[in-house]
């Protein structure tokens, strides 16, 4: 991360906040911390220029579901520290309730991030290139890997091997050609706010099921991420397992034959 600027959404807590930190011990030039809430992103700000000096770290108030307020925190972001280089679509929640603010947040902006991205910091546009990382789940986005999918009466192998959730992954050849490489991160548990925050009709059953989970250490999030970022090239499209017993596993999916 040496001179490199980030910005980190979802940043004010969680995975976000100890990236943030990371980062700044890793010697980037600025991290911007985007979220939603003022209070606390300033309290973070301050603590980590406490620790790591002056004009290295802001806060951006971004409702990463409006592209205006997203596409300003980018444009703060280059006026502020002269380029972008990392972005990390990090912001998340777990609502089960409100299920269309949830994939407003955990999916549609993650791909309006990536877009951005490619918009700021590809070299087609000006920029000179750089990484999107995004912070998925090792449930909900591989739960249809061939190791863990049950069987299904009725369908055939060929579509169960497409049924997994793959929307905040991909590759795509203008993103290449812009020098910008994507990866992915899928945790398992992590002892953060959004496991404790959560919304589910099921509590009962989700406290049943997850408290003998081990907890992944925070440590193996970042170094995962940090790996991505300087073997980007060489990781590019990767998806990482990180796991309290495999801190970092690249996850192979099966390749299609589109004819």
């Amino acid at each position: 991360m040496d001179g490199k600027v980030a910005m980190i959404t979802g940043g004010c807590g969680g995975i976000g906040r100890a990236l943030a930190e990371r980062f700044l011990q890793e010697g980037a030039k600025g991290v911007s911390i985007l979220d939603i809430n003022d209070e606390l992103g300033n309290d973070v700000v301050k603590e980590l220029t406490e620790g790591h000096g002056i004009d290295r770290v802001s806060y951006i108030h971004c409702d990463v579901t409006s592209e205006t307020e997203f596409r300003a925190a980018f444009e703060e972001t280059k006026r502020k520290y002269g380029a972008i280089n990392v972005l990390c679509n990090n912001a998340g929640i777990l609502n089960e309730i409100e299920w269309e603010k949830t994939l407003d947040i955990n999916l549609t902006s993650v791909i309006r991030g990536t877009h951005l991205a490619l918009e700021y910091m590809g070299v087609k546009h000006g920029g000179t290139g750089g990484t999107v990382v995004h912070t998925s789940s090792c449930v909900d986005s591989l739960d249809g890997r061939t190791d863990r999918r049950v069987d299904r009466e009725g369908e055939s192998e060929r579509d169960k091997e497409r049924d997994y959730k793959y929307g905040a992954i991909h590759k795509e050849p203008r993103f290449l050609e812009n020098d910008i490489c994507v990866s992915a991160i899928c945790p398992g548990k992590i002892d953060t706010e959004l496991q404790t925050n959560l919304v589910t009709r099921y509590p009962e059953l989700v406290v049943s099921t997850t408290k003998n989970i081990t907890s992944t250490p925070m440590s193996y999030v970042t170094d995962a991420v940090c790996k991505l970022i300087t073997n980007a090239k060489e990781m590019n499209g990767a998806v990482c397992l990180v796991l309290p017993n495999k801190p970092m596993e690249v996850v192979e999916f099966p390749e299609y034959d589109l004819v």
